[in-house]
């Protein structure tokens, strides 16, 4: 009639069992000052709210509610915890375990609480899509607060290729290539700058009437140089963007007809600008001047990888 699971705690140090307990599958759960926070719904019985220590410390009660989990996050500025269940948002204060206030949420009708963002006060809303939503926690706390529109979401379509910066614990950059219409010889390039305004298309100079990239890649020294290089067809080139993305220019180097399926740098591009373009027909070429012009090499080649070595 019902479905367990086992939740174990471990000492991160030594990788030793602290403690285990037994709880309904369907359950959610998050940490807060050194405990474990959850509710469980079993399939028959009431809810059952619940801390745990990891240890041997486990307090729990139960409560009426209708609905299942949809999410839990923790907001750090004031120290509570926001448990969705069913299309309510319940403010929890976590030392007793007390609930402060029940409100009616309309986006947990067919989204889940992802996460809180302290810095604007935002609680994150994805859809089983995976599309965000935001809206302000201050309208838990009788401060209404006007929506904020959601950081630009990349196209509805499938992502083939993402990458973060070299940078990315401070910088926060990332690329991604999407399928569009020339989705056969590659695909739309976006890029992630500012958190806060979501992912951008990379603006290409358009010279062919279907011109998609089919490969990308960050210089190993972004965040000293803001380069970025893009392959793309209708004509096959490489372009380098000294601006994070903003502009681009063409290599000098005319390309023979195919796809540039893959652009390496050398991992000391800083000092040698050197950059590798391969070709799906094995053709590889190497550039000496940072993706400006380009030589064949003599030997082809099915794949192809550049080690700091």
């Amino acid at each position: 009639p019902s479905v367990l699971m086992t939740l174990v705690a471990y000492d991160g140090r030594d990788l030793t069992e602290t403690g285990r307990h037994d709880l309904a599958i369907n359950s959610q759960f998050t940490t807060h000052n050194g405990r474990l926070y959850g509710l469980s719904v079993p399939r028959l019985g009431p809810m059952l709210t619940w801390s745990w220590d990891g240890a041997a410390e486990w307090l729990e009660s139960s409560a009426d509610y209708n609905g299942g989990p949809a999410g839990m996050a923790v907001d750090q500025e004031r120290g509570l915890i926001y448990e969705a269940l069913g299309e309510t948002l319940r403010v929890v204060d976590p030392d007793g375990r007390a609930t402060l206030s029940e409100t009616a949420v309309p986006l947990l009708a067919s989204s889940r609480l992802a996460g809180h963002a302290a810095g604007q006060d935002q609680l994150y809303f994805v859809s089983p899509a995976g599309r965000l939503s935001l809206w302000p926690a201050a309208n838990l706390f009788d401060a209404q607060s006007p929506p904020l529109a959601a950081p630009s979401a990349l196209p509805a379509a499938p992502v083939t290729w993402l990458a973060l910066s070299p940078n990315w614990h401070n910088d926060s950059t990332m690329l991604a290539l999407v399928e569009n219409d020339c989705a056969a010889a590659g695909g739309g390039l976006d890029i992630l700058l500012d958190p806060t305004a979501g992912w951008q298309p990379a603006m290409m100079p358009v010279t062919g009437a279907c011109q998609a990239v089919t490969a990308a890649a960050f210089s190993p020294d972004y965040a000293h140089d803001s380069l970025l290089f893009a392959a793309t067809t209708e004509p096959a080139t490489v372009l380098r963007s000294v601006d994070s993305g903003r502009s681009w220019t063409a290599a000098e180097t005319p390309f023979p007809a195919g796809v540039i399926s893959a652009l390496l740098p050398s991992p000391t591009y800083a000092a040698d600008q050197t950059l590798f373009a391969l070709l799906d027909d094995g053709a590889l070429y190497r550039s000496r001047d940072g993706g400006r012009t380009w030589r064949a090499m003599a030997q082809a080649l099915d794949q192809l990888a550049v080690l700091d070595a």
